[in-house]
């Protein structure tokens, strides 16, 4: 029993020595620049807010094309329920022609607004 005791102590003995002689050694220890962290959380803020900018604006944009696209829905509506009446009650209503040709150049204008506004963002 002894034996057993002796061996096992031994090989405890064999088991630190050689955890600490493999080499282990002490670390420099980690220097943090705090200018950099400060520096790094100053870019992550500016992303950050350029992020929901750009995040805003694609919502605005969004919107304002439903909005031309409900006016442009409607507008044709208008134009097709004046072209059915003009085919009803005849041709010679100059009221009615000139105000489907205002409605169409008001289509017009919003498209190539629209049109436009889509090339500067490019």
């Amino acid at each position: 029993m002894q034996k057993i005791i002796i061996i096992l102590v031994v090989l405890f003995v064999i088991c630190a020595v050689i955890g600490l002689c493999s080499g282990c050694r002490s670390q420099q220890p980690i220097i943090a620049d705090t200018g950099i962290v400060e520096q790094l959380r100053y870019e992550y803020q500016q992303l950050r807010n350029e992020y929901d900018k750009l995040q805003s604006d694609y919502s605005r944009l969004v919107e304002e094309s439903n909005y031309y696209a409900e006016y442009y829905r409607n507008a044709t509506a208008a134009i097709e329920t004046g072209l059915a009446k003009l085919n009803e009650i005849g041709s010679g209503q100059l009221a009615e022609i000139s105000a489907l040709r205002t409605n169409i150049a008001i289509i017009r204008n919003i498209i190539q607004a629209i049109i436009d506004g889509e090339r500067k963002e490019r």
